[in-house]
């Protein structure tokens, strides 16, 4: 339903209001204040009897009572009542209410549930629903007949990915989307070396693994010396060595020359094996996926090589050792689907590879503020194609520098007679030397989550041959993704959002029963009304400006009105004009009538 026909539809419910009750108790307050007016009159009248001077009352010499009247009277009245359509209150109730007894689903999920309703992401897609259950219940779904296996795999990323891939690789017209809803803070207890972090609904772990070849990171700064007599030595080992000056580009090719093992540069340009040729790798992802995946190829593109493996090792020594280095992260879909849903793919790209790369690097979060920019760039790459391409789904990661780096392993360099080394104080030297020695495993592995302590090895407790594994461990499902372990608590919440772009029938069953008759009290997974063309709100601000608040006139019918929100706001004034009249004739002599029998009587 458009905006304009709902607000049509509020405007017919509120044009019922009839006022008439409101004039008649103002004009009935005129005359309740006569009738005080005349009570008083009388009440002087009885004084004036009462009171002598002499043998006279008041009222026999000639005293007589004041009356009033009103002899005009201007009643006016006005109502307005404001009516703004609801964006979630009533809805949120309403279901909270439905689910008042299910301890997986509480008013935070459902408030949770329609801040997702007003992305813009909903908006160009023919149908959409929500089905939310929590990381450790399993499932089986079908999707308008079609039938679906939620959570049945071992694992973290793929638990939660096996379903949209799924339902992908079935249909061409579904998209999905996930959202993990999961706040606890994790602080990291674990012996020295051990890397453990909260990485968005993830908790991530890295444990250290001894190198199979010496590796050293040389920082150069901007100042390269003109000749070979002004420059600067670097000593890989007591006999080799190689000067800095001239070019970057002369200068990386002597230390290639002088290591013979592999040397990599790297520089705001990019990486380079040569000197002279500089690339930025770029990290693909599967269509409508966004999470990194270090084995997938498709085509000509890969992230299952070397290069980029070490490229963001590399890049994540430069970003932990130097402190003047920053990153830029950007990421881009291909132009299939709409563009708000691109934008926010690529955001969700850039977030998923923010938390693997930060993974291995420290425990300190504020490494996080060593991120220059995020950009979200979504199908910009597209030029207007709307052609899936695996070529332009991708994030990349630049160093923004004014150094350069040159990255040796194996060959000559020789952690401990590489100079100069890390102690140095020159601008000139390496930030990172490792040799082969082994790296004991840490004696203890172990955080809190939420304040509650988790161990995966100390003393009488040892779980760490679970970590080489998709399993589960101390109540966390555990993945291996590359070097990292992922870990999701069973009790995190997991939302999935299935989008149809052709159809608006999507009809849902979960283990075998209609959505429609889940047993709201008991089920495990949650599963919203199909929202369509028909049943959205259209509050884009392209049609309506301003704060969307309307006043009409109407009575309201409060079993409709529950779809708005309503203030009332009026106003009345009263005009009158009061004067002094004589007291009536009649009442006069009447009056005069009474005393002169009293007199007589007397």
């Amino acid at each position: 339903m458009s905006y304009t026909e709902d607000i049509t539809n509020g405007a017919s419910i509120l044009q019922q209001v009839d006022v008439t009750d409101i004039i008649t108790s103002l004009a009935l307050g005129i005359a309740a204040a006569q009738e005080k007016l005349d009570d008083n009159s009388i009440k002087q009248l009885t004084k004036l009897s009462e009171t002598e001077v002499g043998d006279k009352s008041l009222l026999e010499l000639g005293f007589t009572p004041a009356f009033y009247s009103f002899d005009y009277a201007d009643v006016s009245a006005s109502i307005s009542l404001r009516m703004a359509l609801k964006k979630s209150d009533e809805f949120s109730l309403k279901l909270s209410a439905d689910y008042k007894s299910n301890a997986d689903f509480d008013k935070d999920f459902f408030k949770s549930l329609e801040d997702k309703k007003k992305k813009k992401t909903r908006k160009e897609f023919k149908s959409v629903k929500d089905i939310s259950l929590k990381a450790k219940i399993e499932s089986n779904i079908t999707l308008n007949a079609d039938s679906y296996n939620m959570h049945q795999e071992d694992g973290t990323i793929s638990r939660v990915e096996d379903f949209g891939e799924n339902v992908r690789t079935n249909n061409q017209e579904y998209r999905v989307s996930k959202e993990i809803e999961e706040a606890k803070e994790v602080v990291n207890q674990s012996s020295s070396g051990v890397i453990i972090r909260k990485a968005g609904p993830y908790i991530t772990l890295y444990i250290p693994e001894t190198p199979t070849s010496s590796y050293g990171l040389l920082k150069l700064d901007s100042v390269y010396p003109t000749t070979s007599a002004s420059g600067i030595d670097i000593n890989l080992n007591t006999s080799k060595s190689f000067k800095k000056y001239g070019t970057f580009n002369t200068t990386f090719n002597r230390a290639k020359t002088e290591n013979t093992g592999t040397v990599y540069g790297l520089t705001e340009d990019g990486f380079t094996t040569d000197g002279t040729t500089f690339e930025k790798p770029k990290i693909y992802f599967g269509w409508d996926k966004d999470e990194f995946d270090p084995t997938y190829q498709e085509g000509a593109v890969s992230n299952a090589t070397p290069e980029l493996s070490l490229y963001l090792d590399v890049l994540g020594q430069v970003l932990r050792e130097d402190t003047d280095s920053k990153i830029n992260i950007i990421g881009y879909t291909d132009g299939s689907g709409d563009a708000d849903y691109n934008k926010d793919l690529s955001k969700r790209r850039v977030d998923a590879i923010t938390r693997h790369f930060f993974g291995k690097i420290s425990n300190d979060p504020t490494l996080k503020d060593r991120i220059k920019s995020a950009l979200y760039e979504g199908e910009k790459l597209a030029n207007g194609a709307t052609a899936r391409d695996e070529n332009l789904r991708y994030v990349s990661i630049e160093v923004i520098s004014d150094n350069d780096y040159i990255f040796f392993e194996g060959g000559e360099i020789n952690a401990a007679q590489a100079t100069p080394n890390v102690a140095s104080t020159d601008a000139n030297k390496f930030i990172v030397l490792e040799d082969t020695s082994a790296v004991a495993p840490p004696a203890i592995i172990k955080f809190t989550y939420g304040g509650e302590e988790v161990v995966i090895k100390e003393a009488a407790v040892d779980e760490s041959s679970k970590l080489s594994s998709k399993s589960l461990i101390a109540g966390f499902h555990h993945e291996k993704v590359g070097e990292l372990s992922y870990l999701l608590h069973e009790e995190s919440m997991v939302n999935y959002t299935v989008y149809n772009s052709e159809s608006e029938e999507l009809d849902v069953t979960v283990d075998g029963v209609a959505s429609a008759e889940l047993d709201k009290e008991k089920t495990k997974v949650f599963v919203s009304e199909t929202e369509t063309s028909k049943t959205r709100l259209n509050t884009s601000s392209k049609e309506v400006d301003g704060n969307r608040t309307f006043a009409v006139s109407g009575s309201i019918d409060f079993r409709t009105s529950r779809q708005f929100d309503m203030s009332v706001e009026g106003n009345a004034s009263l005009a009158a004009r009061m004067k002094s009249v004589p007291a009536p004739q009649e009442f006069l002599d009447y009056i005069t009538q009474v005393l002169s029998n009293s007199n007589s009587a007397s």
